[in-house]
């Protein structure tokens, strides 16, 4: 093919890349934006575990007096447990739902950037909730846990 084209115009330069070349050097754009969208993704994430932590925590030790009480009075740890984990998990479920309508808002305006993946991605979506409730249940778990180990008449006696 060279030989044809330097043939026809002896003068033409001629520049041969593979099509792999080609290809890669078409992708590298959305290939770099998908990656740094990925490591904010990442980011968020970490946040996000850290923030729900954060708060539900701060949550249970805000009613730390009233748990006292409810041990005092005869809860079992088993009760004072799942007391916390479904308020934490309710409190999760409604953050997911608001989450979930406003990315399926926001995804028309990423259009352009998505690379392989369509803006109402059934995988996409179904992730975040696969991904945060195991998050959203250790979280709850560990300060329910404490909870459920305070003495309660140390806890009533600190307040």
């Amino acid at each position: 093919m060279r030989a044809a084209v330097h043939d026809a115009l002896p003068a033409a330069a001629i520049e041969t890349v593979p099509l792999s070349q080609r290809v890669a050097e078409s992708v590298s754009q959305p290939r770099f934006a998908t990656a740094v969208l990925g490591a904010f993704a990442i980011v968020a994430l970490a946040l996000a575990s850290v923030g729900l932590y954060g708060v539900l925590s701060y949550n249970v030790s805000q009613r730390r007096r009233e748990l006292s009480v409810r041990a005092a009075l005869g809860a079992a740890k088993s009760d004072l447990v799942r007391l916390v984990i479904r308020e934490g998990l309710g409190a999760t479920a409604t953050g997911l739902a608001l989450g979930l309508v406003t990315a399926a808002g926001l995804t028309r305006l990423m259009q352009s950037v998505l690379f392989g993946v369509g803006p109402l991605d059934l995988v996409a979506f179904a992730a975040a909730p696969f991904i945060l409730i195991p998050i959203a249940v250790v979280a709850c778990l560990l300060p329910a846990a404490r909870a459920a180990r305070t003495d309660p008449i140390e806890a009533l006696r600190a307040e």
